[in-house]
């Protein structure tokens, strides 16, 4: 959102040279961008309206943590900005990281959205080089999941409920293994999901990241055949099913759930017998479910 127009627009102009109008045009590629929405030029909206980019919106709700440059709160400022998106027609979702200070007012948060008609992903904050003890938007694992299940009791009840990820992908895991129905568990081999380049043009694995010893290229130097064919890389995919085996292989959720939650982020501390947060969300879902007899087709229902 910091370069120019013009620029992103002969981004475009190589995009459909290297992959063909026709394939942009049927969707097989699209563009997204995550973006704090703090400033948006004209020129820009134009550009998102007329190729259809997918917008996401960082917008925590509540103020104090995401400040300016001359430290004042940006909340008031991103609101406007997204309803110059809606009158344009520029279809967007949220984000909420969901941290120290999203916790205790996830509810409002999401009544917020809820109200405006965006759906959501509330993104559990995961270890990063800010997230430190002290810090103002420091939450534990305990915390972040009690605030999922709370969510997931308000909205439930919600007679005009907006999607909120990853309750959507956690109540299909509690739906199909209502239904004895397996899904293909995440598997790299089938495409990657994310890599994060550092500054320096440093790849690694989300799960590996900032950790030199197992960076798997460099964007710069390295070619993306050099990258997959990296001793690194072979690492990292044994690694990760060494992990599936271990957490995944005897959980009463496996093959229901896409093991996803497993690989989605980095944490800190020992590693409990099951997934960070996802199983005990999962768990919470799987009982509210049973003990208010809710069957297979209702809860089917809320998938669609």
């Amino acid at each position: 959102m910091l370069l120019p127009v013009p620029y992103l627009e002969n981004v475009m102009e190589l995009q459909r040279t290297i992959l063909g109008k026709r394939a942009l045009d049927r969707g097989d590629y699209f563009n997204a961008v995550q973006t704090n929405l703090y400033t948006i030029v004209p020129s820009a909206l134009d550009l998102f309206e007329r190729e259809q980019f997918q917008i996401g919106v960082s917008m925590d709700f509540i103020g104090g943590v995401r400040l300016s440059a001359g430290g004042r709160e940006t909340e008031d400022r991103v609101v406007e900005n997204m309803e110059r998106l809606r009158q344009r027609g520029v279809d967007f979702g949220a984000i909420i990281v969901l941290a120290g200070h999203t916790c205790p007012n996830i509810i409002a948060a999401y009544d917020f959205y809820e109200t405006i008609g965006v759906g959501l992903r509330v993104l559990p904050l995961f270890d990063a080089p800010l997230n430190i003890p002290g810090a103002s938007f420091a939450a534990s694992t305990t915390e972040i999941t009690q605030a999922l299940c709370a969510l997931f009791d308000h909205w439930i009840g919600r007679r005009h409920h907006v999607s909120v990820a990853p309750l959507d992908d956690y109540i299909r895991a509690v739906y199909l293994k209502m239904r004895g129905i397996a899904q293909a568990p995440y598997d790299r081999r089938r495409g990657e999901w994310a890599w994060l380049v550092n500054t320096d043009g440093t790849l690694y694995q989300v799960m590996d990241a900032y950790d030199s010893t197992r960076a798997i290229g460099n964007i710069f130097v390295d070619s993306l055949d050099d990258v997959l064919g990296s001793p690194n890389y072979a690492a990292s995919l044994t690694r990760e099913e060494a992990l599936f085996e271990r957490h995944c292989g005897p959980c009463e959720f496996v093959g229901a759930c896409n093991s996803f939650p497993l690989f989605d982020s980095p944490r800190n501390g020992p590693h409990p017998p099951r997934c960070h947060i996802a199983y005990d969300v999962i768990k919470h879902i799987d009982q509210f479910f049973r003990s208010n007899n809710w069957r297979p087709q209702r809860i089917r229902a809320l998938l669609n």
